[in-house]
């Protein structure tokens, strides 16, 4: 319901801010590469205004039964590529075991699907956008709620209604002192 939506986005925008103003480290990640980047990117940027950092892990194959698919980013959100595009996954591609091997802990991270999966095995606060098809997201949800801050959205409604939950993140940051 939208006022499910209200109260959750509240809580993870004050949770962005929060680590913002700690000079936190975000990284982002999405499997929903065709709706969701340009509205992480807005949110990132609104979190940097606050005074957070970025991180993009370097870019890593990944190796699948058929092909070989590489995680790389776009305007600081990690995306799964083939052939030269992004691709649409639910896969967690590894990212909890590239971070550690990376040696960088974010100190919040914005996920959905698999990567928002290895978020919460890293046991990284994250705001978890969730969609009804990603049940095991809304139970990690409220199994964490110190860590796990769900916004709760249609994820394949399209560009204008992801960026319409980023502006409205937006105007909840630039709320909080």
């Amino acid at each position: 319901t939208l006022e499910a939506f209200k109260k959750r986005i509240n809580k993870a925008a004050r949770v962005g801010v929060e680590t913002a103003k700690k000079a936190g480290t975000i990284f982002m990640s999405t499997g929903h590469a065709e709706s969701l980047p340009p509205a992480y990117t807005y949110m990132g940027k609104t979190l940097v205004e606050k005074g957070a950092k970025l991180y993009n892990p370097s870019i890593y194959s990944i190796m699948s039964e058929d092909n070989e698919h590489w995680l790389g980013s776009i305007c600081n959100v990690t995306m799964l590529f083939l052939d030269g595009a992004v691709r649409h996954t639910h896969d967690d591609c590894n990212m909890d075991k590239i971070i550690e091997a990376e040696g960088i802990r974010p100190d919040l991270a914005i996920a959905d699907h698999g990567f928002g999966a290895a978020m919460i095995r890293a046991k990284i606060p994250t705001i978890l956008i969730v969609d009804t098809n990603d049940i095991e997201l809304i139970v990690a949800a409220c199994t964490y709620p110190e860590r796990i801050f769900p916004i709760p959205i249609h994820d394949n409604a399209g560009v204008d209604e992801s960026m319409a939950m980023a502006y409205y993140f937006e105007h909840l940051a630039g709320t909080i002192r």
